[in-house]
């Protein structure tokens, strides 16, 4: 079996894997600044010092969801 390039089906198939891509993307970033936009709102100014402290915001948001893991118990 040979590939053309010019081939409709190959390229509506690389089309919609394309798109598949990035809609994963885009929706993976919508969740991420979700995710950051409770945090900020649930602990305000405690989330701004934990993001400068740890250096990424990724570890701040999980260091202070395993805080407040711990509080509850």
């Amino acid at each position: 079996m040979q590939f053309r390039l010019m081939d409709a089906k190959l390229i509506a198939g690389v089309a919609v894997i394309l798109l598949i891509v990035v809609v994963g993307i885009a929706l993976y970033v919508r969740r991420q600044r979700t995710i950051t936009s409770r945090q900020r709102g649930r602990f305000g100014s405690e989330y701004d010092r934990a993001a400068l402290g740890q250096g990424s915001k990724h570890k701040a948001e999980a260091k202070l969801v395993d805080r407040e893991t711990r509080v509850e118990n």
